[in-house]
């Protein structure tokens, strides 16, 4: 729990877990090419349609890599578990 400046209690939610996933960005492109990159979810959210998590993924980009954080729908994201 954490006090606001003008002293009133306010609840805050418990740790964030954070998930590695499989991140497919392959929709609506052509499917013989892999698009799949490892992540990690940081965050949930809830939209009018669908859930979305903030990811954080790296993609190759010529010999080096570039780093990505961006909110992706749930349908894209698969436990690295399963």
């Amino acid at each position: 729990m954490w006090l606001m400046g003008g002293g009133e209690p306010v609840e805050t939610p418990a740790s964030p877990r954070t998930w590695h996933v499989w991140v497919n960005l392959s929709r609506g492109k052509d499917k013989r090419q892999q698009l799949t990159y490892p992540g990690l979810v940081l965050s949930w959210r809830r939209t009018r349609e669908t859930w979305e998590a903030l990811v954080v993924y790296v993609t190759p980009n010529d010999g080096d890599e570039t780093s990505h954080v961006t909110w992706i729908e749930a349908g894209q994201l698969t436990p690295v578990n399963t």
